[in-house]
C-alpha cells in the first residue's frame, strides 16, 4: 500500500488495488488501518470522511472513519456500524432509514508493517468471485475464456 513514512496521522489515503476501492486510515495515533472507501447505503467515498474515536461498550474507545454525507461511523478494527445509521441530514435520514432499515458495515482488511512498508491481505479474486454471478446470457462474453460460448 505504501511506505509507512509516506503516511501521516490523521489522514486518509485512497488506494485502487486489483479493482477494490481501499482506504488506507492513519488515525491520529499514527496507527494504520485499511478498509472497502465507499460507504453504506449508497457508495459514498469515505477517504474525505472524519477520523475519530467513539466511546463504545464498557468506555473502551474504538476508532472509527465517518461517513462525509450521512454520519455513519464504521468502526476501524472490524467496519461494523457504531453508532447511530444514518443520522443525517434529518429529512433525508428518515427515508435512507426507510429503504435500508438494517445497518450494513464495510469491508476490512488485515495488515502489517513490514520492512517499512505497510502491507494488506486482499483477496485479488475477489472482484472475479462476485462478477461470476453475474453477466450470464446471450449476449454476455463469459463464455470465451471457458469455451461455452462457441
Amino acid at each position: 500500500m505504501g511506505a509507512v513514512a509516506e503516511f501521516q496521522a490523521d489522514n486518509t489515503y485512497p488506494r485502487l488495488v486489483e479493482g477494490l476501492d481501499l482506504v488506507v486510515v492513519c488515525t491520529p495515533d499514527g496507527e494504520l488501518y485499511c478498509t472497502g472507501n465507499k460507504g453504506t447505503p449508497t457508495s459514498v467515498p469515505l477517504d474525505s470522511g472524519k477520523i475519530l474515536n467513539f466511546a463504545g461498550e464498557a468506555g473502551i474507545e474504538v476508532p472509527c472513519i465517518q461517513c462525509p454525507q450521512y454520519g455513519t461511523k464504521y468502526s476501524l478494527l472490524d467496519g461494523t456500524v457504531v453508532g447511530p445509521w444514518i443520522p443525517s441530514p434529518p429529512l433525508v435520514s428518515n427515508i435512507l432509514r426507510f429503504l435500508f432499515p438494517e445497518p450494513s458495515g464495510i469491508p476490512t482488511y488485515p495488515g502489517r508493517i513490514e520492512n517499512g512498508s505497510y502491507e494488506v491481505l486482499i483477496d485479488v479474486n475477489a472482484r472475479q468471485k462476485f462478477e461470476s454471478e453475474y453477466w450470464f446470457g446471450l449476449l454476455d462474453a463469459k463464455g470465451k475464456s471457458t469455451g461455452e460460448y462457441y
